[in-house]
C-alpha cells in the first residue's frame, strides 16, 4: 500500500491503519501494516540473524572501560538525565515481572549452560575445547586430561544443579565435574569468594581443586590420593 491508500486524521496529523484503526506517522504506518497485517510481515523475524549466528550486536561484550563508543553513550545518557533532557533511568520491573524473568533465566541456564559464554569468554577465563567438550580455562582442561589418563569417568553437561540462596535470591550452581565412580563433585577454582563458599556448602561431597592441586595434577598425582587429601 502507498501512503495515499491510508486515511489521514487531520486532528492528530497521523495516518489510520485500515485493519486495526491504530494511528501512525507517515514514517511508521507502512511498516506497521506490513509487519502486522501481511503474511510476509508476520513471518519476518528481525532477530533471525542473532538466532542463526549470522549477525552479532556491535556492542556485545563491550563495556565503558573497554570501548570508547560505549563510554560516550553512557556519559551522554548521564548528562541528559542530569539536565532533564530525558528521565530514562532503565526499565523498572514489578515484583511479578522480576519473578517471571528469574524463572525464565533459570530455565535458559538449564537448557544452555554455556549460553552466557558463547563469545568464548566466561568472566576473565577463556573457553577452551578438549575432546569435544567446552571448559572454562586451561585448569579445567588439565583436570579433564588427568581424569582421562587415569581412566576415570566424569560428567559435565549431565550434572544436575544445586540451588543456593544468595543476596536474597535463589540461584543455580553447577559443579565443574562429577565422578560417578567416586560419587564426588569437583570444582576448579583459582580464587574463592564469599559467594563461592555459599555455593559449595550446598554440595556434601565436593572437592575444590586450587593451584596446589592443579600443580599436582600436572605431575599426574594419583587420583585417590589427591581426592582423599582434598576431602580431608
Amino acid at each position: 500500500m502507498s501512503l495515499s491508500d491510508y486515511k489521514f486524521n487531520e486532528e492528530t496529523n497521523l495516518y489510520i491503519c485500515p485493519e486495526c484503526g491504530k494511528e501512525y506517522s507517515k514514517y511508521g504506518i507502512g511498516n506497521h501494516f506490513w509487519r502486522n497485517h501481511t503474511e510476509e510481515g508476520q513471518k519476518f523475524n528481525p532477530d533471525r540473524g542473532y538466532v542463526d549466528g549470522t549477525r552479532v550486536a556491535w556492542n556485545k561484550g563491550l563495556t565503558k572501560e573497554t570501548d570508547e563508543r560505549v563510554r560516550k553513550g553512557v556519559e551522554t545518557l548521564k548528562k541528559h538525565i542530569a539536565d532533564g533532557t530525558t528521565t530514562y533511568k532503565g526499565i523498572k520491573f514489578t515484583e511479578d515481572q522480576k519473578k517471571k524473568h528469574s524463572e525464565i533465566m533459570k530455565q535458559a541456564v538449564l537448557e544452555h549452560k554455556d549460553s552466557y559464554s558463547s563469545s568464548n569468554v566466561c568472566g576473565r577465563v577463556k573457553i577452551q575445547e578438549y575432546n569435544g567438550m567446552k571448559f572454562h580455562g586451561k585448569w579445567e582442561v588439565e583436570v579433564a586430561k588427568w581424569l582421562d589418563r587415569n581412566n576415570i569417568k566424569f560428567f559435565r553437561d549431565e550434572i544436575n544443579p544445586f540451588e543456593y540462596f544468595w543476596n536474597g535470591k535463589t540461584h543455580l550452581y553447577f559443579p565443574d565435574f562429577y565422578l560417578p565412580d567416586f560419587d564426588i563433585y569437583i570444582e576448579v577454582k583459582g580464587y574463592e569468594t564469599e559467594r563461592d563458599r555459599c555455593k559449595w556448602k550446598t554440595v556434601k561431597r565436593l572437592v575444590v581443586f586450587k593451584k596446589n592441586e592443579i600443580e599436582q595434577i600436572m605431575k599426574n598425582a594419583p587420583v585417590t590420593h589427591l581426592v582423599r587429601v582434598s576431602c580431608s
